[in-house]
C-alpha cells in the first residue's frame, strides 16, 4: 500500500503565501483595512468625546450612564470586528481557491453569521481569559489549541463548538508553529505601537489633547487595522494549510471538503 504524502506546514510556508496573497489581491485588502480604520477611529471619537477626553482632561464624576455607553460601544465593536472577521476569511479562502474576491457575496455571508460568529469570539475570549487565570502557559495553549476556530466556522459553516474541536483537531502537532504566528506579528504591532504614540509624553493637557485628537485616533486605528487584517488573512491560510497537511491534497474548494 502506498502511503500518501501530505504538503509540510511551516511558520515561512504560511508567511510567504500571505504576503503573495495580499499582494495579488493588494485593491480589496486596503478597502478591509480603510473601512476598519475609519469606523474605529470614529466609535473610539465618540466614546472619547462623551467622556470629555478630547478636551484634554479627565472627568472627575463616574456617571452611571458611561458604563451604558461604553456597553453599547463593546457589544458594537464586537459585532463589528465579527462581520469584518468573516469578509476577510471569506474572501482569503476564495482567493486561496483561485477564485476572484466578491465583497458583496462575502458581505452578504457575514451578515448571515454575524451572530454565531459574535458568539464564537466572546466564547474564545472567554477561554483564554479563563486560561490565563490559572496560569500563563494553559491560557497560551488554549489561544493557541483554538487558533484557526474562527477560520474553521467560516470555511466549513460549524456550529460554535464543532469550529473548537476542529481547531483542536488540526493544530494538534504544530501549536509551537501556530505560537510564533500569534507571537511574531503581535511583537511587531508592539514596537510599531511604541513608534507611533512615542515615549515622550507628558501629563500636561496639550499632551493628553493630542493624544486623544482624532487624527492620533486614526493613526492608532489604521495600525490596529493593518494588524487585524494581516491576521485574518495570515490565519486563513494557516488553517489552509493545516487542512492540506493533515488530509492531504491540495484544497481547491474548502466546503467541498467537508461536503
Amino acid at each position: 500500500m502506498t502511503e500518501q504524502v501530505y504538503s509540510e506546514f511551516s511558520v515561512g510556508s504560511v508567511f510567504s503565501k500571505t504576503f503573495s496573497l495580499m499582494k495579488t489581491n493588494i485593491v480589496s485588502y486596503l478597502i478591509f483595512i480603510i473601512a476598519m480604520a475609519i469606523i474605529s477611529a470614529s466609535l473610539s471619537g465618540v466614546f472619547l468625546e462623551y467622556l470629555g477626553l478630547r478636551g484634554g482632561f479627565f472627568p472627575t464624576t463616574f456617571e452611571t450612564s458611561i458604563l451604558g455607553i461604553y456597553a453599547i460601544s463593546m457589544i458594537f465593536t464586537l459585532l463589528f470586528y465579527s462581520f469584518i472577521g468573516t469578509v476577510v476569511i471569506d474572501s482569503s479562502l476564495a482567493a486561496l481557491n483561485n477564485n476572484p474576491i466578491n465583497i458583496a457575496t462575502h458581505t452578504s455571508k457575514a451578515i448571515r453569521m454575524l451572530i454565531p460568529m459574535a458568539i464564537l469570539y466572546i466564547v474564545l475570549y472567554l477561554l483564554a481569559v479563563f486560561g490565563l487565570m490559572l496560569l500563563i502557559i494553559p491560557g497560551l495553549i488554549v489561544i493557541t489549541m483554538f487558533a484557526v476556530a474562527i477560520e474553521a466556522k467560516v470555511a466549513e459553516d460549524l456550529p460554535i463548538f464543532k469550529a473548537l474541536s476542529r481547531s483542536r483537531q488540526l493544530t494538534k502537532g504544530h501549536r509551537w508553529a501556530i505560537f510564533a504566528l500569534i507571537l511574531i506579528p503581535y511583537l511587531i504591532l508592539v514596537l510599531l505601537g511604541f513608534a507611533v504614540v512615542g515615549f515622550n509624553l507628558s501629563p500636561d493637557t496639550a499632551q493628553i489633547e493630542e493624544l486623544f485628537s482624532f487624527q492620533n485616533q486614526l493613526i492608532s486605528a489604521l495600525y490596529n487595522s493593518v494588524y487585524l487584517v494581516f491576521n485574518y488573512v495570515l490565519f486563513t491560510v494557516a488553517y489552509s494549510q493545516l487542512v492540506s497537511s493533515k488530509e492531504g491534497g491540495q484544497v481547491e474548494n474548502v466546503s467541498d471538503v467537508f461536503a
